[in-house]
């Protein structure tokens, strides 16, 4: 029996042309102009090219992970922006704070 490659791309999730070259690449040999592959064949591809389930999983939890390490870095970010602009400022008094002390100075 045989099986009609655009029911093969369908599966896996590639157009026609992409998977013609992709059969190519994997060693199989098939006719630029074939419209059918053996059972055989279109079962190997398949296993070859359709993704699985827990490497679907894993890219999801690495995209989970990926997120969670971006929003630490952000954290550990921002709390350095503020470490720095507290350095740059320390030991300055603020205006409002100065001109208080300066009132408080002239009626002494």
């Amino acid at each position: 029996m045989s099986v009609n490659i655009s029911d093969l791309a369908k599966k896996v999730a590639m157009p026609v042309k992409n998977l013609k070259k992709k059969i190519s690449e994997l060693g199989f040999e098939i006719s630029p102009r074939a419209k059918i592959v053996d059972d055989d064949l279109a079962q190997l591809i398949e296993e070859e090219l359709r993704p699985d389930e827990a490497s679907t999983t894993e890219r999801s939890g690495d995209v989970s992970q990926i997120q969670q390490y971006e929003q630490y870095y952000e954290q550990q970010l921002e709390k350095e922006i503020v470490r720095k602009q507290r350095k740059q400022t320390a030991g300055k008094e603020k205006p409002a704070e100065k001109a208080g002390q300066e009132q408080e100075l002239s009626t002494i």
